[in-house]
């Protein structure tokens, strides 16, 4: 967080400790717990960093995406979730009707959210 205050990720949900099990919604709520600590631990707040988060809904990666994003949601105050850019929140999360976890998406998603970054 002291390089960098903008993240994109997309189609693809944070696995714990570089592994992934069969059981995805108690792995993301351990993401959510981990991810949740970071910013404290390293002397950082909310309001320094801020994610745009997208996936396609017919993405392999929307299922884990989702868990996660939920997660995050219950159990991870560090992370206010906005509709709008990062004066009313550090979290934005969207969908795109119709996208599957193929590279032809990957310019709409940067396309949509990059702009954002450099108001």
């Amino acid at each position: 967080l002291d390089e960098f205050f903008y993240f994109m990720p997309f189609s693809g949900d944070c696995w714990v400790n570089g592994a992934r099990d069969k059981n995805i919604e108690g792995n993301a709520e351990a993401a959510a717990i981990i991810l949740n600590e970071i910013p404290e631990k390293f002397g950082y707040s909310s309001k320094d960093f801020f994610i745009h988060a997208v996936t396609g809904d017919k993405d392999i990666a929307y299922g884990p995406m989702c868990n996660l994003i939920d997660a995050l949601q219950k159990n991870a105050p560090a992370f206010v979730f906005t509709d709008e850019g990062e004066n009313e929140g550090n979290i934005r999360w969207q969908v795109q009707e119709e996208a599957y976890h193929s590279y032809e998406y990957a310019p709409l998603y940067f396309y949509n959210v990059l702009p954002g970054f450099w108001k």
